[in-house]
């Protein structure tokens, strides 16, 4: 968790699975982001006690805002389109199995 100095900035409102995805994306090149609203993860959000409309926004490190927008920009269309790729591909295994087995 950030440090009582830390001062962070609304980054953006995504879905749930992509908001953890960008927390994700931020923390591996170093920079700190959290989401506002837990739901029970305690490991990547700084619990506010959750509404409906926090749900989805996450917070960065105010002095690496414009970074972390390059970063996000960049990397989360690739891990998006690579998680979908893995679904197909089990997808259609899954369908060839289920085919296979008639």
């Amino acid at each position: 968790m950030p440090s009582d100095s830390f001062r962070s900035v609304f980054f953006g409102r995504y879905d749930e699975y992509e908001a953890q995805l960008v927390v994700e994306i931020l923390r591996a090149e170093g920079i700190e982001a959290f989401t506002k609203a837990s739901r029970g993860d305690h490991t990547t959000a700084i619990d506010y006690g959750p509404t409906f409309s926090d749900i989805g926004v996450v917070m960065v490190d105010a002095a690496r805002e414009r970074e972390a927008r390059t970063v996000v920009e960049r990397e989360l269309p690739a891990q998006l389109e690579a998680i979908r790729r893995t679904m197909d591909a089990m997808e259609e295994t899954g369908s060839a199995e289920d085919d296979g087995g008639l």
